[in-house]
């Protein structure tokens, strides 16, 4: 039977009261529990332990004293289970009780890197998701330490500053270090950032990015022949700038084993919520989500949230005039042909012209402005799909579903779901 290493740890002295115990770390089946015990609960003796008592110095951390057993010891497992949710422990055989400083290191520890200028909310997110204690619901805990990656006061986006208990030696004890969105895109990170990351990477810790955090792990090579992901408005940019990292910009988030990534912003939750259900299962994650009043799951992806404006021109001019018109006639029958005559040239020569301009083709431009008009319709309107389907230029509404659920990632009734409330919220 295995001894904590800390069992009558010498130079910290105890409290001789049993009634200073009130946390007992319990591990079973795989599973973590903090079960309190206060004075109604079952008197510690009757579960063959003598007494666990706070020390005096270090009251952070709890020592088991035990007559003639040592730290760890083999409990009685139904009255375990008079402490614990029955259904979820019924078929554990063997409980073990550590001290907490080793009960920090089985559980999984989780290191989020916090810089200057860092945003609140990209902060917020793992230290909800991993920080925020659950036991009370009988759901596991995380390990959860904050590591700066500069010294001194850090200061948020917001204005108010940070003090991390940590430094970037942190990492090494983390199995998942978590890179929130990098202050600045067009910024190079800190080389002992980078340093700690590959390093942490190279232990074989999982590294997850939000939002444009991404970067810093570009630039320390850890995306290099990887699908990754970040917020649509940085895409462009991570593909120009790193090539050998495959970007798209169409998922909430990409897991690729050890190294995750997520979209903009509120993906973040749905990233940090995918890492609980890799670790814990989906009933875990779902009872995360509930405590953070958040779905477990969004349907889509970024592209559900992307403007695609009229690309701009080179001024006025005939192909100028023909978007325009091509905007105002989303209805009508827009092909090549029609737009062609419409600027007074060859079909040849308007798709050359067409593309140098857009950026892309007729027909795929075409579709794009037909799927943002069906968007305003279907966000400011109660119109039926087939309604909106024909005034946008897609015939039935068996089209528009097809072409909407491809360019979106979600059927044109669930994005009025999602998108009329709030427009009703703005206007109110």
């Amino acid at each position: 039977m295995p001894t904590c290493k800390h069992y009558n740890l010498p130079g910290h002295p105890v409290s001789d009261s049993a009634d200073s115990a009130r946390i007992l770390a319990i591990r079973a089946s795989g599973k973590n529990l903090l079960a309190l015990l206060g004075e109604n609960k079952r008197p510690l003796d009757k579960i063959s332990l003598a007494r666990l008592v706070c020390t005096q110095e270090r009251s952070k951390y709890l020592v088991l004293l035990t007559l003639n057993l040592p730290c760890c010891i083999v409990a009685c497992t139904r009255i375990l289970q008079s402490l614990a949710q029955s259904d979820k422990w019924q078929e554990c055989q063997y409980s073990y009780v550590y001290c907490q400083i080793c009960y920090d290191e089985i559980m999984h520890t989780v290191a989020l890197v916090v810089f200057d200028r860092i945003s609140p909310f990209e902060m917020a997110v793992p230290c909800e998701v991993f920080g925020a204690d659950r036991s009370d619901m009988g759901l596991p805990n995380y390990r959860f330490l904050v590591c700066a990656a500069e010294e001194g006061l850090l200061r948020t986006e917001a204005g108010f500053g940070i003090v991390a208990p940590r430094g970037l030696d942190g990492l090494r004890e983390a199995q998942t270090v978590v890179v929130p969105a990098w202050r600045d895109v067009d910024e190079a990170p800190p080389a002992a950032l980078v340093d700690a990351l590959r390093q942490s990477y190279g232990r074989g810790a999982r590294i997850v990015s939000l939002c444009s955090g991404v970067f810093i792990l570009a630039h320390a090579g850890l995306l290099d022949g990887r699908r990754a992901t970040t917020h649509w408005m940085y895409a462009k940019a991570l593909a120009e700038r790193f090539p050998a990292v495959e970007v798209d910009p169409n998922v909430l988030y990409i897991d690729q084993g050890q190294v995750l990534t997520s979209a903009g912003t509120a993906a973040g939750i749905d990233l940090c919520l995918h890492v609980v259900r890799l670790d814990h299962g989906a009933e875990v994650a779902n009872a995360f989500a509930r405590r953070m009043v958040v779905p477990p799951h969004r349907d889509g992806g970024q592209a559900q949230y992307v403007r695609t404006p009229v690309a701009e021109g080179p001024g006025e001019g005939p192909l100028t005039e023909t978007l325009e018109w091509a905007s105002a006639n989303l209805g009508r029958p827009l092909a090549v042909a029609d737009l062609a005559r419409h600027a007074r040239m060859s079909e040849r020569t308007f798709a050359r012209r067409f593309r140098e301009v857009t950026g892309t083709t007729p027909l795929r431009w075409v579709l794009k402005q037909r799927i943002l008009a069906a968007q305003r319709r279907l966000e400011s309107s109660d119109d039926p799909v087939e309604r909106v389907a024909q005034d946008c230029g897609f015939g039935t509404g068996a089209t528009l579903r097809l072409h909407f659920g491809r360019e979106v990632g979600v059927s044109p009734t669930r994005y009025r779901e999602t998108f009329k409330q709030s427009t009703v919220r703005r206007s109110a």
